[in-house]
């Protein structure tokens, strides 16, 4: 039996804190809070998490807040991961950073031209050096393209 679970019947939503979210094989997910369940649910943007099994496994059903990049961040991240092609490799955890993601795809050989899957309007990239500290990422309508950078060997 799992601990949260007495007598095996499920908690009426206890409030376990704060998760955050993270994007994985491009969907954002947040794992359980709860250092007994295992469990992980694909959410929307913006959704909290509540620990349940809809097929009747194990969840320990309690509640959590989810913290969220902001909207502006959430949309530059997604629209780099947008650019890998294998759905596998469109991760990101919450210490990282469009601009590493950016940097990453580039070291990969990924090419920035326009993000089709973001909708019917073309997203372009740019990495802005010109300003102090880390360098950003801005998502703009105006074409710009980001593939200069020449193709890295990957696994030499």
């Amino acid at each position: 039996m799992l601990p949260g679970k007495p007598n095996g019947l499920v908690l009426i939503h206890p409030h376990g804190g704060v998760i955050d979210a993270y994007i994985n094989h491009g969907r954002w997910v947040a794992d359980c809070g709860n250092p007994h369940c295992h469990n992980a649910r694909a959410l929307a943007y913006g959704e909290n998490f509540l620990c349940v099994d809809e097929l009747g496994g194990d969840a320990c059903g309690f509640a959590y807040d989810v913290a969220w990049p902001p909207p502006e961040e959430a949309e530059r991240i997604c629209a780099v991961l947008a650019y890998r092609p294998d759905r596998a490799t469109r991760n990101w955890r919450p210490d990282e950073t469009a601009t590493m993601l950016l940097i990453e795809n580039m070291a990969h050989g990924i090419r920035h031209a326009s993000t089709p899957e973001l909708g019917a309007a073309a997203t372009h990239l740019v990495l802005d050096a010109a300003g102090e500290g880390e360098p950003i990422v801005r998502v703009l309508a105006d074409p710009i393209v980001v593939d200069a950078a020449p193709a890295a060997e990957i696994g030499a």
